[in-house]
């Protein structure tokens, strides 16, 4: 819990500062048949940016890793 709240923290700084913001989570051994878990909690660190970002890129084809790019909404 405490990482997933820094992430949120780190990724709305680099958001404020007009960055793009990649966020991956990297599936290994038995977690490549749960993929769909990783993909819930991607939603939900996008939830998290609505108002702030716009999602450029979802999840990816990759069985091994699994991302979304975020980028800031134009004012």
């Amino acid at each position: 819990k405490v990482m997933y709240m820094l992430i949120l923290l780190m990724v709305k700084e680099f958001i404020e500062k007009e960055h793009k913001v990649k966020v991956s989570l990297r599936l290994l051994g038995r977690e490549k048949a749960h993929a769909d878990t990783a993909i819930k909690v991607l939603d939900e660190i996008a939830s998290h940016f609505e108002e702030i970002a716009v999602i450029e890129k979802k999840y990816g084809r990759e069985q091994v890793q699994k991302f979304i790019m975020l980028s800031p909404k134009v004012k």
